[in-house]
């Protein structure tokens, strides 16, 4: 079965693996008819990606992964520095 033909669910089951570090889960929406898939960083409240399509969530997280790079290290405090 290609990707394309394999059920969302399916699809979301095998992202999982691959994005440990993110929250992924997917919404259908009745209004248009379609899904919204969506992801977030372990341990922040709220979605910082939503999207169409997986693929289109795969290159999100590469994005964003690009543009935090320093995230999970930890930061340094006042008493610190």
């Amino acid at each position: 079965m290609s990707p394309e033909q394999e059920s969302p669910e399916a699809q979301l089951a095998a992202l999982h693996p691959d994005y440990p570090e993110w929250d992924l889960w997917l919404v259908r929406v009745y209004q248009p008819r379609g899904i919204t898939w969506y992801a977030r960083r372990k341990g922040e409240k709220y979605a910082r990606i939503s999207t169409d399509t997986p693929e289109h969530l795969i290159a999100e997280i590469a994005n964003d992964d690009e543009r935090n790079p320093r995230r999970g290290v930890p930061r340094m405090t006042c008493a610190q520095r």
